[in-house]
């Protein structure tokens, strides 16, 4: 997802913003933790990207997670979609929809818990819809990894669980589970 990445590195918040995002810009530099409950995942990344960007204000750099994290969130989009049947051209149009949306847009502008949320909400969706198909427990291990990871991005990942433990549970009931224990 190239062009949105492109629109949004333009259009980026070009310095530090006030309230929230100053606590996650400031955190990203220190690599401490920002108010409860923490958001380490915020942290991390925001780290990560101040330390491999050389240039620009440190407000920018640290701004960059959001696009960044945007990004890959439509990426992820695209993928579910054509995994789900959609030709390239619906589910690139389907990607732009989203991430020209003024809301998601608006997110993709900054460093905020809530991109880092959706990349790791659509990465798990990803890998479950994977395992579905391939039924390799690694798949599953790294679903689950992944989704635990998440939750240091954002405790309303939590809201997700239901859901997924359900799919889980249907896919393993129809597999049966002895013959999913002793293939493992």
């Amino acid at each position: 997802m190239a062009l949105p990445l492109v629109v949004y590195v333009a259009t980026l918040t070009p310095t530090v913003l006030d309230g929230d995002a100053a606590t996650f810009a400031r955190q990203a530099h220190v690599l401490g933790l920002a108010h409860a409950p923490g958001y380490p995942l915020v942290g991390m990344a925001g780290r990560a990207v101040t330390a491999v960007v050389p240039f620009g204000d440190p407000g920018w750099q640290a701004n960059l997670v959001g696009a960044l994290a945007a990004a890959a969130s439509l990426a992820l989009a695209y993928a579910l979609a054509r995994r789900w049947g959609a030709g390239p051209v619906p589910a690139t149009m389907a990607a732009w929809v989203l991430a020209f949306s003024p809301l998601f847009w608006s997110q993709a502008l900054f460093i905020n818990p809530y991109m880092l949320g959706v990349a790791v909400a659509l990465g798990v969706f990803l890998l479950l819809d994977v395992w579905a198909e391939r039924r390799g427990l690694w798949l599953l291990a790294a679903a689950a990894a992944l989704y635990g990871f998440g939750m240091g991005g954002h405790p309303s990942l939590a809201l997700y669980l239901p859901g997924v433990a359900a799919f889980v549970l249907v896919k393993l009931r129809g597999d049966g589970w002895r013959r999913i224990a002793l293939s493992a």
